[in-house]
């Protein structure tokens, strides 16, 4: 399914004398120099929580070695007081995480469509396709070849039955 849609791409803009050129988007997104700079910042912000949630974790580690070891009430209340204040901690590191990726990924995939289209109109190309291992996906247009208005008038008069 992925190559019919380059082919039939490629042939339509290619009746129309185009220039199409095709990016692996994995690759441009990971070797970006702005996607390394946002992920040594993802490491910097997260070091010190997770730091404090390894201190934790082992914590409870060696209070679990001790509540096997000693039958204790009093031992497994606080064991388990401990395993659900490390659980809280570690939901919401892993949230903190997740927003902090969502936000940096939406922050380079902007600029990196910018810049993709900056490329795509100083070298003149009509149209930049990606082809990754996971899709095939048209990155950038030129205004020549949207012809939403034109599909718009079409079907709206088709639907009335023009």
């Amino acid at each position: 399914m992925r190559y019919f849609l380059i082919i039939v791409t490629i042939s339509f803009f290619g009746c129309q004398q185009s220039n199409i050129a095709v990016v692996d988007i994995n690759t441009l997104f990971n070797d970006f120099s702005y996607t390394k700079e946002m992920q040594a910042e993802f490491i910097e912000k997260t070091k010190g929580k997770k730091a404090s949630l390894d201190s934790l974790y082992q914590e409870l580690g060696h209070l679990e070695a001790a509540v096997n070891n000693i039958n204790s009430e009093e031992l497994s209340a606080k064991f388990i007081v401990k395993r659900q204040e490390f659980q809280t901690r570690y939901d919401r590191f892993e949230a903190y995480k997740n927003q902090i990726t969502e936000d940096s990924d939406q922050k380079i995939l902007t600029q990196l469509n910018q810049y993709i289209k900056d490329y795509a109109e100083s070298k003149e190309i009509d149209v930049i396709l990606s082809n990754s291992k996971d899709d095939v996906s048209i990155l950038y247009t030129s205004k020549s070849y949207n012809v939403t208005e034109e599909v718009l008038k079409f079907i709206n008069s088709k639907y009335e039955g023009k």
